[in-house]
């Protein structure tokens, strides 16, 4: 996957290999994310990573999540027409799945 993911970066174009035209790639974003290697992972090659903007956030505490997920789940509640009852389950949700993030991770 990541040779896959190189030359999708550095070239503009792939070929189709059931008639060999060539298939070009236009308006592509690439959006990855990766844990520090150990416990099975391995290192990035910096020949990779140079072709990609590499930030590095440090983890939320647990009221972060909850505004984070909450807002996100108020905004799709409000669009899609949900109602009160809903809302208050949804919260409920978001409470107990960081408490799950927290206890397993």
């Amino acid at each position: 996957m990541i040779s896959v993911t190189k030359q999708s970066s550095v070239t503009e174009y792939r070929y189709d290999l059931k008639d060999t035209t060539k298939v070009v790639l236009q308006d592509t974003h690439f959006l990855c994310a990766m844990a520090p290697p150990g416990g099975g992972r391995n290192v990035v090659s910096p020949r990779f990573l140079r072709h990609f903007i590499v930030i590095g956030i440090t983890p939320f505490n647990d009221d972060t999540m909850i505004r984070i997920f909450g807002t996100l789940a108020s905004r799709y509640l409000r669009v899609s027409g949900a109602t009160f009852i809903s809302s208050i389950t949804t919260s409920f949700q978001i409470k107990k799945s960081v408490d799950i993030k927290t206890t397993t991770f």
